[in-house]
């Protein structure tokens, strides 16, 4: 059942990423994918019962929070994956707290989100003062 998914464009370009160590089609592909496409993307991830995980869907899931990941710790395409996670999350996060690994995965993975945001809130918090201070200058 996993080979169905296993074929589409998504997924094919989140392993070619993942090989060659740059999701940037990926990402490409994922911005220009309208959302009733993408929901019914990540909810065929896992094609059998709750509770039973294949290893290759296993792996289907590690790639694409992977792919996550390395787009965050390269600073691209923050909002994009953002809104992924909240999809992917919302859809598979009974599985990926099912599997140790991908739990394991998952929560390094939300752990890097919320420094992304500790580090934004900073940004705004700099931006903030900028303003206020030559809003007093005039």
């Amino acid at each position: 059942s996993a080979d169905i998914f296993a074929e589409t464009e998504f997924v094919r370009l989140v392993q070619a990423g993942a090989e060659a160590g740059d999701y940037t089609s990926a990402a490409a592909y994922l911005r220009g994918m309208p959302p009733n496409l993408l929901e019914a993307e990540v909810c065929s991830l896992i094609l059998n019962e709750p509770g039973e995980i294949e290893p290759r869907e296993r792996r289907i899931l590690a790639s694409v929070l992977d792919f996550a990941q390395s787009e965050l710790s390269a600073g691209r395409n923050f909002e994009l994956i953002q809104g992924f996670l909240g999809l992917f999350l919302r859809i598979q996060a009974d599985v990926l707290l099912m599997d140790a690994e991908l739990k394991s995965r998952s929560l390094r993975l939300s752990s890097q989100v919320s420094q992304r945001w500790r580090q934004l809130d900073h940004l705004f918090q700099e931006t903030s003062c900028m303003l206020n201070l030559f809003t007093n200058l005039q």
